[in-house]
């Protein structure tokens, strides 16, 4: 079992992750199956915390009060900065019915329950999907819902086997997880890639790494093998960015466990020199390190760009995206993420404020931008802020107006050939 030392080739992996993910949204042609950058993720964080887990249940230190709060200090003051900008901006740009959907897509994403709401609500692959703002929360109500239950579980395999009680946790969530999702799918594509128990398999596989990290040590002992592993796993998860393509292939599945797998291999295989030279360079480091904020801010930026420039991106559109893109998650990063974060303790965070009162200013910050996300569902997206023409124009029914300009025409205009009024 490994312990809680920090794996700094894990920041490259979710700078790979981070990027091929943006590039895939970029419509970057290049990059079609860069939707597996969550597949990513999601072994990266089973891996990180059944590490923190058994880490602190083998030395009788485990909380569900710590891990919890830790989770909550790290997960949702950047999400609710992220919602509250995404509300204003929605509020100034678009009109009352896309504002309506914009608000309910704040509520589920405030309550770690998008996943649902967009299983229900919208395909992935559709393209009707990339007007949602707030479409790429989906995967963080899957990684909030598996924090909820992992530990649970995790600790009721503990007590009752200890590691072997862990391992057959595990692989039973592997194997049946992955079964599961590929029966779910030939019936229903959008269930097997929204429901967490679903992808929970993944984030099994990474907690397996974990548990087993310590019977790796000649792979990380030998310079030759821990190279080729470092180098293997970079390759597998490249070869599905590149490669995998939602039409032709069964994804989510067993399939996505080739770039899955292949986030594994350099976390088993260490600091090997490939690992320092291609994932814990200055700029991987940095770019994992503000993942999280780069995935958060990528996407609104550009469903709100497309509603306000028009919707094709030519590769100056591009440019300008990821320049927002990397300036905006800098200064969420900086300014909130790595403030609230908790010190080792877990009763300050690093920007000095105590955790009870960053709990109850995350309370009281949920409550009211539901609140206000609930108004405007109930206020049919304050249709009012518009002006009197532009409300006049939203009450048109395309049918009706249709149907009225026929007839104007029919009783006004004489016809030309198969052309009407010249």
């Amino acid at each position: 079992m490994t312990g809680n030392r920090y794996h700094h080739e894990i920041d490259g992996l979710r700078a790979i992750s981070v990027v091929v993910i943006i590039l895939f949204h970029l419509k970057v042609s290049q990059f079609s199956g860069g939707f597996i950058g969550v597949d990513v993720f999601f072994v990266v964080s089973g891996f990180l915390i059944s590490q923190i887990i058994l880490g602190n249940l083998s030395g009788d230190s485990f909380t569900f009060r710590d891990f919890y709060l830790r989770r909550t200090t790290r997960i949702l003051p950047a999400l609710i900065v992220m919602v509250a900008a995404v509300l204003l901006v929605a509020a100034l740009l678009q009109q009352p019915t896309s504002l309506v959907h914009t608000a309910w897509e704040s509520i589920y994403a405030l309550l770690s329950v998008s996943n649902l709401y967009f299983w229900s609500e919208a395909n992935y692959w559709a393209t009707s999907s990339e007007n949602y703002v707030l479409l790429h929360t989906w995967s963080l109500g899957v990684e909030e819902q598996f924090y909820l239950i992992y530990p649970l579980l995790l600790v009721v395999a503990y007590r009752l086997g200890q590691q072997k009680g862990v391992l057959a946790l595990l692989v039973f969530m592997l194997v049946a997880g992955t079964w599961a999702n590929e029966e779910v799918f030939k019936t229903d594509r959008t269930a097997a890639f929204y429901l967490s128990p679903l992808r929970f398999y993944e984030f099994a596989l990474g907690g397996l790494g974990a548990v087993l990290f310590e019977r790796f040590q000649a792979l990380r002992k030998s310079a030759a093998l821990s190279n080729v592993a470092t180098v293997l796993g970079i390759s597998m998860i490249l070869w599905g960015a590149v490669t995998l393509h939602p039409f032709i292939h069964r994804l989510p599945g067993a399939i996505s466990l080739i770039p899955a797998g292949g986030a594994l291999l350099p976390i088993l295989a260490g600091p090997s020199a490939c690992a320092r030279l291609l994932l814990c360079n200055p700029v991987m480091s940095w770019l994992g390190k503000t993942s999280y904020s780069l995935y958060l801010v990528h996407w609104p930026l550009i469903v709100f760009y497309r509603y306000y420039f028009g919707g094709h991106l030519d590769a100056t559109d591009k440019l300008i995206l990821l320049g927002a893109t990397l300036l905006s998650a800098e200064l969420l990063c900086r300014g909130v993420e790595r403030t609230f974060r908790l010190r080792p303790g877990n009763n300050m965070t690093r920007g000095n404020l105590s955790a009870r009162k960053v709990v109850t200013g995350i309370l009281v910050s949920l409550l009211l931008l539901i609140a206000f996300a609930g108004t405007a569902v109930y206020k049919k997206g304050f249709p009012g802020r518009l002006t009197p023409e532009a409300q006049s124009l939203l009450d048109i029914s395309a049918r009706e107006d249709n149907i009225a300009r026929k007839e104007y025409f029919e009783e006004r205009c004489l016809p030309a050939g198969e052309v009407f009024c010249g």
